[in-house]
């Protein structure tokens, strides 16, 4: 009886907005065990939400600063379509806060319990670090360094490094932050034939199973990539992105720092798409939200996707899709079936 008195209390405190993180982790916890109860919650939290907006059109200087805001990050033509919402009247209003509040307390709820979804399976004297499809998490490796693993990413690591060199195997995508040692390089093998060779610093490889190309995006210093076939080394500098495509072919161009956020800003919560391949779209949603999808008509292939969302949920990215690309979707057996419009 206790327990739900306290329950109610921190219900009463998250839709005023008060709650704090403890009470929410709380709160979360709870629901994971009493679903029904969740569900009720949430049409709640979106009843208030909606009661409390205000009665006007959105003030001409807060849709400003918010635009302003808005082109200080990516430009990109999804901005502009969520930032006009905000001039039109009540409605236009109600329509935008309703997509991002429904869905706010399953984001905060993935936040919070992300990380406990990592489990280390020790092989041996060798660790494999897993991360599901729909998860992104944190691994402290043995020497210091740290690496961010985004959905469906795999990294084998010993229990314990050896003198000469720390080896490590990525099949996935890793944000790494490698402890500096010049003595004690450090190698990541992938899948891809090539093997990343560090000494100290900070950059994104991405290189999945079923992925075309790898990518690496350098955020600082340098690296080698080494061909684990001839052998052959080259430097890859700071801002430098390298792209190896499955034909073997290399591309490396400069990146500032705001396009550099396009293969980076995942680990901190993004899904970000600048003019991206169709295929590669889905691929990426599917390791986002942990879901299955397929595309009935082939032609939706020729087509690009640009746009960033952070808190919404997969039918709100499709809605707009939808909306920018004209692409369909419907939903069987929990598979999401894309349609050309």
């Amino acid at each position: 009886m206790e327990q739900r008195i306290i329950i109610e209390e921190i219900k009463r405190k998250f839709l005023q907005r008060k709650a704090s993180e403890e009470e929410k982790r709380l709160l979360f916890k709870y629901f994971e065990e009493n679903n029904e109860d969740y569900q009720n919650f949430l049409t709640k939290d979106i009843d208030w939400t909606l009661s409390n907006f205000p009665d006007t059109e959105a003030p001409k200087g807060k849709v400003e600063s918010f635009m302003s805001n808005i082109r200080k990050k990516i430009s990109v033509p999804i901005f502009y379509k969520i930032a006009a919402i905000l001039a039109l009247p009540l409605i236009g209003l109600i329509i935008y806060q309703y997509v991002h509040f429904s869905n706010k307390i399953n984001i905060l709820k993935q936040k919070s319990f992300a990380n406990s979804q990592i489990v280390p399976v020790q092989k041996g004297s060798t660790f494999e670090y897993k991360v599901n499809p729909g998860v992104k998490g944190l691994i402290d490796l043995p020497d210091g360094s740290r690496v961010w693993l985004n959905s469906n990413s795999t990294l084998k690591c010993p229990q314990q490094f050896g003198k000469e060199k720390r080896e490590v195997e990525l099949n996935g995508e890793g944000y790494f932050i490698v402890e500096s040692n010049e003595q004690w390089p450090m190698y990541i093998k992938t899948l891809s034939g090539y093997t990343v060779k560090v000494t100290g610093t900070e950059f994104n490889l991405s290189s999945y199973e079923n992925d075309k190309n790898m990518k690496l995006t350098m955020v600082s210093g340098k690296v080698k990539l080494i061909n684990d076939l001839s052998n052959k080394e080259f430097d890859v500098n700071k801002l430098e992105e390298v792209t190896i495509a499955d034909n073997n072919q290399i591309f490396v161009r400069e990146r500032n720092k705001t396009n550099q956020i396009m293969n980076t800003g995942w680990k901190d919560g993004f899904l970000l798409f600048d003019n991206t391949p169709m295929e590669e779209v889905v691929r990426k949603m599917e390791r986002w939200y942990g879901a299955k999808i397929t595309i009935k008509d082939s032609t939706i292939l020729n087509n690009r996707f640009t746009g960033e969302f952070e808190s919404e949920s997969l039918v709100q990215v499709l809605e707009f899709m939808k909306i920018t690309s004209g692409i369909k979707f419907s939903v069987k057996d929990k598979v999401y079936i894309l349609t050309a419009g």
